[in-house]
């Protein structure tokens, strides 16, 4: 391998064993500062006297819009992959409930899909009502790249932070700030006191992080008080 491989390539030789071929992998960097580069890695391949000698050059390009949006919808569909979906959300009574239940696609565009984790007792919740929630939420870019979910950021499990809130079907910034995807499962009649999981792609999601362009897996649970 050539000594003058640029900073940003890494490449590591991996030796088979007799008689399998010999390889190596080439690491690309992340590109951080927006701005193309061109990187070469000149190498010699010997066999007994004879030898070949070629080269593998690597054009790495700012990610666009497009690319990132094709790399989010990856991410979600490795996560989605593992379970059941459903492309059309059934009556409230006949949604399949559990951990390992199906994720319904919750719109057409198909940026929220739910997993009913439990089905709550109490009633629906109404227009103008306040609904109070707890979440969890996990990079799934950060799935897609590990194959496990990374650790969850969110008021969950946390004593000290209240209850975030909304007011359904407001378009106060108080409650649109959250985007579409948290209130849906009210929106669509699930009863107040209910447990889901929703994938949510950026545009759905938080309004401040359209632009960032990560899905994240939410786990929510809705009450009716700030608790």
């Amino acid at each position: 391998l050539s000594d003058d491989v640029p900073a940003w390539l890494t490449v590591i030789p991996q030796g088979g064993i007799i008689g399998t071929p010999h390889h190596f992998r080439i690491k690309v960097s992340e590109l951080k500062d927006g701005e193309s580069r061109i990187g070469t890695v000149g190498f010699t391949v010997f066999k007994g006297s004879k030898s070949q000698s070629g080269t593998i050059t690597i054009t790495q390009n700012p990610c666009t819009l497009e690319d990132l949006k094709k790399t989010e919808q990856r991410a979600m569909k490795k996560y989605l992959s593992k379970f059941d979906v459903v492309d059309h959300l059934p009556a409230i009574s006949d949604i399949q409930v559990g951990s390992v239940a199906p994720f319904y696609k919750l719109n057409s565009e198909g940026t929220v899909y739910m997993q009913v984790v439990r089905m709550g007792t109490q009633p629906a919740a109404t227009i103008g009502e306040t609904i109070y929630f707890r979440f969890m939420r996990y990079n799934l870019i950060s799935y897609l790249s590990n194959g496990v979910l990374p650790n969850g950021e969110g008021n969950m499990n946390s004593i000290t932070p209240s209850a975030s809130f909304f007011e359904l079907g407001s378009d106060k910034p108080s409650t649109t700030q959250w985007g579409t995807a948290i209130p849906m499962p009210m929106l669509l009649g699930l009863p107040v006191d209910s447990e889901v999981n929703l994938v949510v792609a950026s545009e759905a999601g938080l309004t401040s992080e359209i632009s960032s362009v990560i899905p994240y897996l939410y786990n929510i649970r809705y009450f009716k008080t700030s608790l």
